[in-house]
């Protein structure tokens, strides 16, 4: 064998160096690589590609890039390769390039995602949020295929929702929703998460019922349709769907706390906690500082109800809400 013109020896030699030291092996693989390049224009691409994981390998992220639009001069279409020339970009602060690459991948791969994910995210970096709509808009009439596609709302959904702007994520997790996908319980599921956040709760209800059509065993949106009743004064109610949780083996670390949340509401009695107490601390053990942070929000967000202009019955409940919480906080330090 012609060590000096056969392709074949220099990219099987890839496959032999990696056990090596990686200085070495990395300085062995450029030559490999560069000597591969020159002897097969039919086979370039793939030692570009593994040309460009090397530099991957040191977090040379410029010399990454440019090994990976040498692949991608070659093999246009392939997603992969064009996800982590985006992905180096927008690392290096390359925002407008990234866009572009983000562009490309959404166009190669329509239902990734990721994709749709990356280019809000980017759009978001260079600050042009009154943009946004435009680009969208844009976007779907160069890619007509997506305004079928209920990744690419949910994802915009999920964005708008990172901004805090919970009220126009609304519109999208709509049309996420209702065109068919393998994702539903999913992106419903998220949908009322976001409509409980802006207080909601009868149609996060719904949202969360209608997940447990899809998937029965959701013990999150279970637990979660409990709170949306309590949410909503039925606190009874909120009781005895728990209780079925628990008769059920479906229990999270939200359910006995919240269980005790309900029944100290109705009587704010201390010794509410003693059938549940031990379960408590049995099944919160690791979750302590996700509960604490989760019941001390709750405590803000009802907080702030007593700044609107309540009636007595609706403030009567905000006051045993509050001191609900309170004791729950208290038991949890």
């Amino acid at each position: 064998m012609d060590k000096t013109t056969d392709y074949e020896w220099y990219s099987d030699k890839w496959s032999y160096i990696w056990d090596q030291e990686e200085e070495k092996r990395i300085n062995q693989d450029k030559v490999s690589f560069t000597r591969a390049i020159k002897l097969s224009s039919s086979k370039t691409q793939f030692a570009y590609k593994f040309w460009g994981d090397v530099y991957a390998d040191l977090n040379d992220l410029p010399k990454k890039i440019l090994k990976f639009k040498r692949f991608l001069t070659i093999s246009p279409d392939i997603y992969k390769v064009a996800h982590q020339v985006r992905d180096s970009l927008e690392k290096l602060g390359n925002y407008e390039e990234a866009l572009i690459s983000s562009e490309d991948c959404i166009r190669m791969e329509p239902e990734a995602l990721n994709a749709h994910h990356s280019f809000l995210r980017i759009l978001k970096k260079l600050n042009r949020f009154e943009q946004m709509e435009s680009r969208y808009e844009e976007l779907l009439n160069r890619n007509p295929e997506i305004r079928s596609n209920s990744l690419f709302y949910f994802s915009k959904a999920e964005e708008l929702v990172q901004l805090n702007e919970y009220s126009s994520a609304f519109e999208s997790y709509r049309k996420a929703v209702e065109a068919p996908s393998e994702h539903e319980s999913d992106f419903r599921f998220h949908y009322a998460l976001a409509l409980y956040h802006e207080a909601f709760y009868q149609e996060a209800l719904n949202e969360f019922e209608k997940v447990l059509e899809l998937e029965p065993n959701e013990r999150v949106a279970y637990n979660n349709i409990a709170f949306m009743k309590y949410s909503l004064g039925n606190i009874q109610e909120a009781i005895d769907v728990l209780e079925e949780i628990i008769e059920k083996n479906m229990e999270i670390y939200l359910t006995y706390p919240n269980l005790i949340l309900f029944k100290y509401q109705l009587s704010q009695n201390e010794d509410v906690k003693q059938p549940y107490i031990a379960k408590l601390k049995e099944i919160t053990e690791s979750d302590l500082s996700k509960l604490k942070k989760l019941y001390t929000d709750v405590l803000e967000q009802t907080e702030k109800k007593f700044s609107e202009n309540l009636d007595e019955a609706t403030k009567e409940f905000y006051i045993r809400k509050q001191n609900s919480i309170r004791f729950i906080l208290s038991l949890i330090e």
